[in-house]
């Protein structure tokens, strides 16, 4: 394998360890932690929160799935004036837009939830005052976290409101940037690839298939490990996705400062012409 395999496989794999917390908990992501759900409360008011934020997460991906269609359109152009390697640490900082973005998105939710149930407080006390009666208790569980610890009126329901259009239009944009930097990444490392290994003699087909392995071991330390990595921060999913932005900026910048350094084949695309034997 040549020596400029190893850097591409390093990119792959920090790329995949970026992904893999999104993919698995985005519309969990929604359900929670901006439409303030739990799907296993007591209360069916929180259920259904929980419900309607995954219906919203499959909207998202939606969008995902539109932008990268959109996105893959554009990108033999792209790479012609870029470079591939600059494409790709464009695309994995776009993902660490994206998974930061989450962490703003759910500080706003929170947020919102806080007021909605500081404010039915005051109207409740307000009310009791009225009638004469004691000032009642406030509502449990108020209080603003980053995505993690206690949760803004989940499981009481009490002063909670859908999210705000913003706040909704701010977490479908999350899904929607994701999805041009998934375009990237399901495309420009295979090229890179298969423009590396072309004149090796060691067969673009194997050198394919132990790409795939910068893809698969991540998927396992990220499943094995997102979930005690949460519950150090007291839950939620936030934390697993700030720390898969960290991965993402260091494939940025390791295919910035490496990838582009390698040298390029006469089609400076994604396109290139086979050997003819």
């Amino acid at each position: 394998m040549p020596k400029s395999m190893r850097v591409v496989l390093s990119v792959m794999a920090l790329t995949w360890m970026a992904w893999f917390p999104f993919f698995l908990f985005d519309t969990d992501w929604m359900g929670r932690e901006v439409y303030r759900g739990e799907p296993s409360s007591a209360d069916p008011a929180a259920v259904v929160r929980y419900q309607a934020g995954v219906r919203d997460g499959a909207l998202g991906l939606l969008l995902f799935a539109v932008v990268q269609a959109a996105t893959a359109f554009c990108l033999d152009p792209i790479c012609i004036r870029f470079g591939p390697a600059i494409v790709w640490a464009a695309g994995n900082l776009l993902l660490a837009t994206s998974l930061l973005a989450t962490w703003l998105v759910t500080t706003a939710a929170n947020s919102a939830a806080a007021a909605a149930a500081a404010a039915a407080n005051i109207a409740d006390a307000a009310a009791a005052a009225a009638a004469g009666a004691p000032a009642p208790a406030p509502a449990p569980g108020v209080g603003v976290g980053g995505g993690g610890g206690e949760s803004v009126g989940v499981g009481d329901g009490a002063g909670w409101q859908e999210p705000s259009a913003s706040v909704r239009a701010a977490a479908l944009s999350v899904f929607a940037i994701a999805g041009a930097s998934f375009a990237i990444t399901g495309v420009v490392p295979y090229s890179i690839t298969a423009d590396q290994t072309a004149g090796s003699g060691a067969g673009q087909g194997l050198s394919m298939g132990i790409l795939n392995l910068a893809i698969v071991c991540p998927q396992i330390l990220v499943s094995l490990g997102a979930g005690p990595w949460d519950a150090l921060f007291g839950g939620g999913n936030v934390p697993a996705f700030v720390l898969g932005a960290l991965f993402a900026i260091s494939a940025a910048v390791l295919s910035a400062w490496q990838l582009s350094k390698l040298p390029r084949s006469a089609s400076p695309g994604l396109r290139r012409e086979l050997p003819v034997h």
